[in-house]
């Protein structure tokens, strides 16, 4: 299919020129307020690191920006007291609600400073803590901070780890002995320094060279309620546990000889007291991990074998009492298999009980070569290749991939407390993961592998998998499903009482559960009357869930999602799902969901208020209800309004809620509530300024495609939009963007499309239309769902069908690309990390997972649903290279040297082949950076470039140098082409 509906009438050429500046281009509004510009980028803030006290009492945030100093802000929930502070970010409360605590960083111009003047990192400015009364708004620093901890159950205390003190400053008499300024300090006739041989040891062989150790620095610890500080020396590693009444620490010596080397505890409760050393020794420990009850302590160390290449690491435990750590886990113990070791790379756990502790053991590691040994060949005398089998599980890139975490991989061990520390194996290199259920304390464990289905990776994304019962004392194992397409719930597998297990079935499109007891598998969802499949699905792919909201206590039943209601199920009679929000949702058109508000459950109380969240699918509002698991009466709606609203989070201990609330023309500010919602109060102002520019508006529009099916879409539109005046056009898309109708757009540098806040305050409008998919045809599905929604507006009168821009990132990149071989009506395209010709993508590898290509075609994003051998000519009709000889339409192409997701080729292949026709196009590449541009510097000029591009060809423009001559590689980083000389 190609559209000829319109053809610009003044499609310029490169070099078109128009004597007027891109500012006097821009619409001014009659209000008086200012277009959006660049400028604006550095004084735009975002809110983050939003807390609210375990209390209910205060809330805290951080505004930071693109290129400067931020701020931390304190807030009372009833809006009546406020604290501010310059830089602080990553605040916490502590659990008694009685401080806040937060890193202050340097200020902004003083790093740049230290960067020019190319300073060491020790000698970089350093952040400090800030720690506020909130009752008195005192405020103490402490300098040169490295990192800092508080209880997460009790409040009194904290313990900040120091960085390395400055070196003090020369005396005077320290530089008694100094040579006078100008003088030589050669000694002319001074003998050269003997240079005397290493000691030999016993056998003749060189000694050993002794091993470096990581030194720690100053620890504090602080007494909150009274002030009184206590410093530990050469601290590396410390926590505390959750009650807040004991702390322990590792104290690390560069030398290994200092006696208090090893790991310590304080009994908080005299905190004037010596240290309990609980191991010590030359050696290294880490990992330090208290159980929930806060009476046994664990951690690794490699003491015992310190002075090896490849050092043993050991598991050690520790309880109040003790005069020092036993040893749980070493190599050789019952339990640890031949050859195997504990793992210095998963740290230890305690089950919800402490009467397990979970561990990893691994393979030991090749030991490496010895350089110096004279039989080892040098690394210019081997060959450097990757072998590559057609029979391996893993393609050989993602091998490559995964090297690293490979190499740390470890297996899933027990330690069983309360049976004499006893070993168990959970999991192997066959079975690599494990679960325990009931927070580590069932007495059974699941047990997937995928590793004879893992082939399939290259070419379908959900890949089989089986699944084995594990006795977690025994470590006996009972393979219960073999070759199943699944996913599990909510990321886990097991009930919360470890009854069931349970998973979404891609073939049979329900959710099942299997019943260990009886060893029987459960449609839990075959009959709730409507599809838990989602319905838009339209990839050559079985469809996903909407998901569950998660089981009730006791695994009475669980909460399974359909497009707009919740539904709850008994496990033992699923014959008889009832909607727990009576179908409303459903005939409302009103999407539910629960709002999770106990992040410490791992299920649902029946007998307590269930808050939903609501999304109108009409009219994009949202907003929150209120819903009862038990009885029948219909949700409650508390807020509905033309907004939409983060998912909210409670206080601990408190009937208080913060989350934020935004539309497009408002900043998503932090806001205070009640449970029901009766008394909101806004926190934050981040954006004042705001006010002081002209900005646009954003409506939703409905048209019908090519195909009869009926689309949403937005439209923002100017300030002071007059729909009897025409006005230029961007039209920018991805999949289906409609829900975010009331989602704010930041006047920031996106990393890859257009911001409709900036282009709608410079006179654009802007048309996001839905678009859905046939299997085989995305391109033509593309046309069919955008072409009519362009039409549809046309036809209204205000847009100027020769002033239309297209814009595209990734899969959107790719439609931009592949519809302006299909059409005239663009007078320029922005066309970003495209893929040109699938048939050389098909066979590539997405460099940031090492996985190939062929599963995206075969069956997800591409929807072309078959191999390149199967359907070669469908592969050729998506592709724009196949058709660049229709292109009218300047094109700016983005796309980076180390993009991880689509081979940069691709961008080239495309900018090449425009090229050899004689057809304008520019093409850019950030030096180093992935699938988008990811630094502010390069986003700003990302962003520029596009403004100048579609500003020259919709707004008669002047164009810039770097579109009319370019930028040679020889003023490469000296002219960036921004400015208008050259016409």
């Amino acid at each position: 299919m190609r559209v000829r509906t319109f053809i610009p009438a003044a499609l310029a050429a490169v070099t078109l020129g128009v004597l007027v500046s891109p500012a006097g281009l821009v619409a001014q509004p009659k209000s008086g307020l200012k277009p959006l510009d660049h400028s604006v980028y550095e004084i735009w803030r975002d809110l983050t690191g939003q807390r609210v006290s375990p209390d209910g009492r205060w809330a805290l945030y951080s505004l930071t920006r693109e290129v400067g100093d931020g701020s931390f802000h304190v807030r009372s929930t009833d809006g009546e007291n406020a604290y501010d502070f310059d830089r602080g970010v990553n605040g916490v409360f502590t659990y008694d609600s009685a401080h806040a605590l937060f890193r202050i960083k340097p200020p902004h111009e003083d790093t740049r400073a230290a960067r020019r003047a190319k300073k060491k990192p020790d000698d970089m400015p350093k952040d400090s803590l800030g720690v506020l009364n909130l009752s008195t708004g005192d405020l103490t620093t402490i300098e040169r901070v490295k990192s800092f901890k508080a209880p997460d159950k009790a409040g009194g205390w904290a313990a900040v780890l120091l960085d390395k003190p400055l070196p003090a400053p020369k005396s005077d008499a320290d530089n008694a002995d100094a040579k006078p300024a100008g003088e030589s300090t050669e000694k002319a006739t001074e003998k050269p320094a003997e240079v005397k041989p290493e000691p030999a040891g016993a056998d003749g062989e060189k000694p050993k060279k002794k091993k470096d150790r990581k030194e720690g620095t100053p620890l504090l610890l602080i007494n909150l309620a009274t002030g009184a500080q206590r410093t530990f020396d050469n601290v590396l590693d410390y926590t505390f546990n959750d009650a807040g009444t004991t702390l322990a620490f590792v104290v690390s010596t560069k030398s290994g000889a200092g006696e208090s080397d090893g790991v310590h505890t304080l009994d908080l409760a005299d905190p004037a007291a010596d240290p309990l050393p609980v191991m010590t020794g030359a050696g290294e420990y880490t990992s330090l991990a208290f159980s929930k009850p806060g009476d046994r302590l664990a951690f690794l160390s490699n003491r015992d074998d310190f002075e090896a290449d490849e050092p043993d690491w050991t598991l050690h435990l520790w309880e109040p009492g003790d005069d020092s750590s036993s040893t749980i886990a070493a190599a050789g113990d019952r339990g640890v298999p031949d050859g195997w070791t504990v793992s210095q790379h998963r740290a230890p756990s305690f089950s919800e009980t402490g009467e397990r502790l979970f561990f990893g053991v691994a393979p030991r590691p090749t030991p490496k070569p010895d350089p110096e040994d004279d039989a080892t060949p040098l690394p210019d005398e081997l060959p450097k290749l990757d072998v590559w089998h057609w029979d391996e599980p893993d393609l050989h890139t993602i091998q490559l991939y995964n090297l690293d975490s490979e190499k740390k991989r470890s297996y899933d061990a027990v330690a069983h407390l309360d049976l004499g520390g006893r070993l168990t194996m959970l999991a192997d290199e066959e079975w690599r993961y494990a679960e325990v259920g009931y927070k580590g304390d069932a007495d059974v464990a699941v047990a997937t592998r995928d590793e004879p289905y893992r082939k399939m990776i290259q070419w379908d994304v959900q890949v089989l998998r089986d699944i084995a019962l594990v006795n977690p004392e025994t470590g006996d194992a009972e393979i219960i499903l073999e070759g199943i397409k699944a996913q599990p719930a909510r990321g886990r597998w097991l009930s919360p009482e470890a009854n069931y297990i349970m998973f979404w079935d891609y073939n049979s499109q329900h959710w099942l559960a299997y019943d260990i007891a009886d060893r029987e598998l459960i449609n839990l969802s075959e009959h709730i009357p409507h599809p838990v499949a989602d319905e838009d699905h339209d990839s050559p792919s079985p469809a996903g869930s909407y998901g569950v909201a998660g089981w009730l206590d006791g695994d009475r039943g669980v909460l399974i999602y359909d497009r707009y209601d919740v539904w709850l199920v008994d496990p033992n009679s699923p014959r008889r799902p009832r909607s727990v929000t009576e179908g409303a949702g459903r005939r409302e058109g009103v999407r539910f969901r629960v709002v999770n508000l106990d992040r410490e459950r791992e299920s649902i109380d029946p007998a307590a208020p269930l808050l939903l969240s609501a999304f109108d699918t009409k009219s994009k509002n949202s907003g929150f209800y209120s819903d009862s698991v038990r009885g029948s009466r219909r949700p409650e709606q508390l807020i509905m309004a033309a907004r939409r609203f983060s998912n909210p989070v409670r206080a601990e201990n408190a009937d208080t809620l913060i989350l934020t609330r935004e539309s497009f023309r408002e900043f998503p500010d932090l806001w205070a509530s009640n449970s029901d919602f009766s008394n909101m109060t806004r926190l934050s102002d981040a954006n004042p300024q705001q006010a002081d520019y002209a900005w646009g508006d954003v409506k939703l529009v409905e048209w019908t495609s090519a195909r009869g099916e009926p689309l949403k879409g937005l439209l923002y539109t100017p300030p002071g939009f007059d729909p009897s005046k025409q006005y230029p056009m961007m039209v920018y898309f991805y999949e289906r963007n409609s829900d975010t109708l009331h989602s704010y757009s930041p006047p920031t540098p996106s990393r890859s499309i257009i911001r409709f806040s900036f282009y709608a305050s410079r006179g654009y409008v802007i048309f996001v239309p839905d678009i859905v998919y046939r299997d085989g045809h995305p391109g033509r599905s593309a046309m069919e769902s955008v072409m009519p929604g362009i039409t549809s507006l046309i036809e209204q009168g205000f847009v100027d069908k020769a002033r239309i821009g297209v814009q595209g990132h990734s899969w959107g990149g790719y439609q931009s690309a592949y519809m302006i071989t299909q059409t005239d009506i663009f007078a320029a395209a922005g066309s970003g990390a495209p893929v040109s010709n699938m048939t050389s993508a098909y066979g590539g590898i997405r460099w940031g997972s090492g996985l190939s290509r062929q599963f995206q075609y075969e069956r997800t994003q591409s929807r072309i649903g078959g191999t390149l051998w199967e359907k070669p000519l469908l592969y050729i009709e998506n592709s724009p290279l196949f058709h660049l000889e229709n292109v009218t339409t300047p094109v700016l192409i983005l796309h980076n040297d180390e993009d991880g997701a689509v081979p940069w080729e691709q961008g080239i292949e495309l900018f090449a082949g425009l090229r050899r026709l004689g057809k304008p196009a520019w093409f850019l590449n950030y030096n180093g950076q992935p699938h988008w541009p990811v630094t502010y510097p390069n986003r700003k000029d990302y962003a520029i470039r596009m403004q100048q591009f579609f500003d020259h060809y919709l707004l008669g423009a002047p164009a810039p140098d770097w579109m009319n001559i370019g930028v040679p590689a020889t003023t490469k980083g000296l002219n960036f082409g921004y400015d208008i000389n050259n016409p």
